[in-house]
């Protein structure tokens, strides 16, 4: 699937890419939920209703992806709640092979996310996948989300890169369309990011479905 002799460099997102996205949505649909309904002795219907309209009012901005903007919105210290759930934190299917395959192969690869960075180390502390990477990015970082083009001019500054050369894989089709806006060549989006819900149906990128798929066979 993909052409790995053209590629120089992997830019890969953490969360539903690398790691099952199974966390994600079990922590901000399901835990967060019960504790705020908890903290403000309200049903969980009620809490679902308010936090999903916090949530929508801010999707693709850094804002969603910040636990300190979490914490002040939902009076919760939002990185300990995930520190009392992190031993959910899981990898997706053969990633950890997928990246020794990357490593072996030469190429500069980098951890791209749009996650807050506290957030990125307890799931580095889990996963171990840092040891792999030869340099970790987070959005907030840069001081915008992956969705928006301008985002990968200020990653080229910080960590250049040749987009013609570079490869992207993400689960986030909003971040594809970024990335391709910018002109980087090689994009991939992940057939089933969260392995508890049926596969998403993306549209416009490959899309894949297990790490082997792109494991040459001489590794």
């Amino acid at each position: 699937m993909i052409d790995w002799p053209l590629i120089d460099t992997v830019f890969l997102d953490m969360d539903g890419t690398l790691l099952d996205l199974k966390f994600d949505n079990f922590f901000w649909r399901r835990y967060l939920v019960g504790v705020y309904a908890q903290n403000q002795a309200i049903s969980l219907s009620e809490a679902q209703n308010l936090i999903l309209k916090k949530y929508l009012s801010c999707e693709n901005t850094l804002n969603w992806y910040c636990t300190d903007y979490w914490s002040q919105e939902l009076g919760l210290n939002v990185i300990e709640l995930k520190r009392q759930v992190a031993d959910q934190i899981s990898l997706r299917h053969q990633a950890i092979e997928f990246l020794q395959f990357i490593q072996h192969q030469s190429k500069r690869m980098l951890l791209v996310t749009n996650a807050h960075p506290d957030t990125v180390k307890i799931k580095l502390d889990q996963t171990g996948i840092d040891k792999y990477m030869d340099s970790v990015v987070s959005s907030h970082d840069i001081g915008r989300p992956k969705e928006d083009p301008t985002f990968w001019q200020q990653l080229e500054d910080l960590e250049p890169f040749n987009s013609e050369h570079t490869c992207l894989i993400d689960d986030n089709t909003a971040v594809l369309n970024s990335a391709k806006q910018y002109g980087i060549k090689h994009l991939y989006s992940i057939k089933q990011p969260d392995s508890s819900r049926p596969p998403n149906h993306q549209q416009g990128f490959p899309a894949i479905d297990d790490f082997a798929e792109i494991i040459s066979p001489i590794f």
